[in-house]
């Protein structure tokens, strides 16, 4: 029998079960003593132990909104993604909603960079099943989404968009009390950046160049200055105002952050603030490896720019890239896209501005003519136990599928079970031994990513989201286990 994830919801024998050694114990004494009871009742505190931090964040899926486990914790609301046993992401509700104290928690970063805080006796997907954090190590693989199909409702003007976008890539924020800054060369993006200032009230655009010695800024100023007191929280320049109230005023570059009401936006306005900070801070860049890139000192924008990408289905790499300037060694990260389907998706989904929209032309001509590389998004090796399994039963052979992937000699394709294959080659697998187990994970909506660190943080307060059926959802872009030991009865 196949111990591929999910071939069972629930454990079938004892040493499958995570992080319940006690009720294991007492099960295992009362077989091999040969006195069983009629029913056993385990009670103890709700959460089990398999918690994430309070601060891991969760996507709402009824509005995009962004909300941190002890946020949700405290509404006892939200409606959320988990992964059924087809392997796709389906939105559900949770049913109950746990305060598990202060516990030990760890750091488990991959290798796209994505992050999440968990107690050790957290299970994690992997393709053999659950496994708790302590029976993980680096350079062992994890299940995590490959997509997040979630979009808002809400709609706002797209030149407050395009604003939001240009002050996050080019902007300075940083003085509340003074005027709204643009630096930037490209005259498309510099009549863009006017246009949408422009539809706010009393403003005028005044551009400062050092007689032609910098780049030029653009400063967001006051045709006419008034000479009132402001009340509380209000603003003379209805841009600071505005910015203000999205919480960007006073932000340095290194703490840049992407306000709420874009991630409850629409799919069409997202799109539209990507575009357009892509056309700020982002690249391209085909001399190596086609990849386009965003570029920050800010980590936590980097992040949020990788959780929207992923609602396109758009994997992407953090990577930490220190910049240097004038000797000093400043911290910089680059958000980095170069598998060739989430490269055409980008082109098709979000695009480029001004004169990089050249560029992404030239990239797009570059990758029609390149074949996909089979080595960016595989299974992992493990996966072969299930093929050989489905292949016993059905009585295949590897020469059918070395025929159908025009190997010179079909025969040779059975050396392929060395190495970890690619979701095109397992879904032939799964085509011509008829089994739909491997068909569900080589279409999944699972990107298999891999453990670079496991570090301890110190103690925290966890929580846990109660997810019936399934016992699990998606938190910091992770797919985590939620508790499966019985509730109060």
């Amino acid at each position: 029998m196949s111990l591929v994830l999910y071939r069972k919801y629930r454990p079938q024998v004892f040493s499958d079960i995570v992080g319940q050694e006690h009720v294991v114990q007492t099960l295992s004494n009362a077989v091999s003593s040969g006195i069983i009871s009629h029913a056993y009742l385990f009670s103890g505190p709700r959460g089990s132990g398999k918690c994430v931090k309070f601060d891991t964040k969760v996507v709402d899926f009824s509005s995009g909104e962004i909300l941190t486990v002890e946020e949700i914790y405290k509404r006892k609301r939200i409606s959320l993604l988990t992964l059924h046993s087809n392997y796709r992401l389906k939105n559900t509700k949770p049913s109950n909603f746990i305060n598990d104290g202060i516990k030990p928690c760890y750091r488990v970063k991959t290798a796209l960079g994505k992050e999440i805080e968990i107690t050790l006796s957290h299970p994690f997907l992997t393709i053999e099943g659950w496994k708790k954090l302590s029976e993980l190590k680096t350079g062992d693989y994890i299940g995590i989404p490959r997509t997040l199909p979630v979009f808002g409702k809400e709609k706002i003007p797209e030149y407050k968009v395009r604003l939001i976008a240009h002050l996050i890539a080019e902007g300075s924020t940083y003085d509340p009390n003074g005027s709204i800054g643009f630096t930037n060369s490209d005259s498309i993006l510099v009549r863009d950046f006017i246009s949408a200032a422009k539809k706010f009230k009393n403003i005028k655009i005044v551009k400062y160049d050092c007689k032609g010695t910098k780049t030029p800024t653009y400063r967001a100023t006051q045709i006419v200055r008034h000479n009132w007191i402001n009340q509380p929280g209000q603003s003379k320049n209805p841009i600071m105002g505005f910015i203000k109230n999205l919480g960007l005023a006073g932000q340095k570059s290194k703490t840049k952050t992407i306000p709420s009401i874009i991630f409850r936006s629409t799919k069409s306005l997202i799109s539209l603030f990507l575009r357009v900070l892509y056309s700020g801070d982002g690249g391209i860049d085909i001399s190596k490896r086609a990849t386009i890139s965003y570029y920050s000192s800010s980590k936590y924008l980097i992040h949020q720019i990788q959780h929207l990408l992923l609602r396109f289905s758009i994997i992407s790499r953090v990577r930490y890239k220190p910049a240097k300037f004038r000797n000093r060694i400043y911290s910089n990260w680059a958000l980095e896209i170069y598998n060739r389907e989430s490269l055409l998706k980008f082109i098709k989904e979000i695009g480029f501005i001004g004169e990089k929209a050249k560029k992404l032309r030239v990239l797009n001509s570059y990758l029609s003519n390149r074949p996909t590389n089979p080595n960016c998004d595989v299974i992992p090796i493990e996966v072969w136990d299930l093929v050989k399994t489905e292949k016993e039963i059905n009585n295949g052979s590897w020469v059918e599928v070395g025929k159908i992937l025009n190997y010179k000699k079909p025969k040779k394709f059975s050396n392929t079970v060395r190495f970890r294959p690619s979701r095109d080659k397992l879904q032939i697998c799964g085509e011509v031994f008829n089994s739909q187990e491997i068909l569900n994970i080589a279409t999944s909506d699972i990107y298999w990513d891999k453990i670079t660190e496991i570090k301890h943080t110190g103690d925290f307060q966890v929580y846990d989201l109660v997810v019936p059926g399934t016992h699990n959802f998606v938190a910091n872009d992770f797919i985590v286990h939620n508790t499966t030991i019985a509730r109060l009865l």
